[in-house]
């Protein structure tokens, strides 16, 4: 590699852990395999930006990426770029980079073996016009990219339009299933989520907001009977339910309520359901509290008792009684259901909103490859 490349320092070695904002101007480039490297952009004195039309390389993870852009870098980045200065990097890096990590396909991720003397040593193959040419044939690269570009492109825009579709289908399957046919927001809602920090914020013990606190009973698998009734079992699989049963003897717990299970899982449950002696059954006799007031709550009630519960330390029903969180509160220190019911609509309008710059960014990728 070192005929073809010269390896360089980077100009500035900035550790991630001391940038505060990745919101700024130019890339910064780490070791990781994702996004090209790129973990954010940061802002920065332009003294130290690294030049663009180059290779990005993370020593330790061999990790190459083009990057063609000015770029800042972290630790542990080498800076390649081609010793021939006529050929122009950006019409030829996708040759040269398969054929890198080919030869780096056995590298092992956090070896110490690979200094920068090995790494200038490693042998890549290149095509040249004759076995006595010890310069790449620079044109039969570009030329190849440049054939196998417009195949390439329309594996992209194939691949771009599954991803789109299924994040449509999931938008409207959310709208449809919410009957919601307008997700832009009101001027009244925005003022609502301003509202948000602001609000009258209060602790409040969770036995003060359901009068129903249960647990679910054993039922070890060999026991249950295929049926129609969804089983809620401790795990965040497809929200816990395990199975579904017909035994008679099971309690049915009601909808529109929520669970608790040995690892403080919380989720909101829509439909009846039996529960195992690993979850807890939360909800109110009236059935006032809303599927959105519900919504609202079942995530604060998860962050109060994040970390304190595992395998060594079951969560169980008691443990509600136990429970303080926060919530709006009305100054008549009367907790504000409606605000929560009201908000957690505006969320679900701002997800559907959130798929569609999903999508947007699926279509700006794929603009870019053009």
């Amino acid at each position: 590699m070192s005929q073809i490349f010269d390896f360089s320092e980077t100009k500035a070695k900035i550790n991630a852990n001391t940038i505060s904002n990745f919101n700024g101007e130019y890339p910064y480039v780490t070791r990781s395999e994702k996004n090209n490297g790129i973990q954010g952009y940061i802002t920065y004195p332009k003294k130290y930006l690294n030049d663009a039309n180059t290779i990005s390389l993370g020593m330790d993870t061999a990790t190459f990426f083009y990057q063609k852009d000015p770029y800042f870098t972290g630790d542990k980045i080498k800076i390649l770029s081609l010793i021939n200065k006529e050929v122009n990097l950006k019409t030829v890096h996708p040759y040269l980079l398969t054929s890198i990590k080919k030869a780096f396909s056995s590298f092992g991720w956090g070896t110490n073996s690979y200094d920068s003397d090995t790494l200038k040593s490693v042998i890549i193959k290149l095509p040249v016009k004759s076995d006595n040419d010890l310069e790449p044939d620079w044109k039969y690269m570009e030329d190849y990219v440049k054939n196998i570009t417009p195949n390439y492109l329309d594996v992209i825009k194939n691949q771009g339009k599954i991803q789109i579709n299924k994040i449509q289908n999931k938008q409207s399957g959310i709208a449809k299933l919410l009957n919601i046919t307008e997700c832009e927001l009101s001027r009244e809602e925005i003022n609502l989520v301003n509202q948000f920090p602001h609000k009258n914020w209060k602790e409040i013990p969770v036995k003060k907001i359901f009068d129903v606190i249960e647990r679910g009973k054993r039922l070890i698998e060999a026991q249950r009977l295929s049926g129609t009734l969804p089983f809620v079992t401790a795990g965040v699989n497809n929200q816990g339910i395990s199975s579904y049963i017909s035994n008679p003897e099971v309690k049915v717990f009601p909808a529109n309520s929520l669970t608790i299970d040995m690892f403080g899982k919380v989720f909101y449950r829509d439909f009846n359901y039996g529960a195992d002696d690993h979850v807890a059954v939360l909800a109110k006799a009236d059935n006032s509290l809303s599927k959105e007031t519900l919504l609202f709550i079942a995530p604060i009630i998860e962050k109060a008792i994040r970390g304190q519960f595992d395998y060594s330390q079951n969560f169980y029903a008691s443990d509600v009684y136990d429970i303080v969180i926060k919530l709006p509160h009305l100054y008549d220190k009367i907790p504000d259901y409606r605000y929560m019911e009201d908000f957690s609509k505006i969320m679900v309008k701002k997800t559907i909103q959130h798929y569609e710059q999903e999508i947007a960014l699926i279509i700006s990728n794929f603009l870019e490859n053009l």
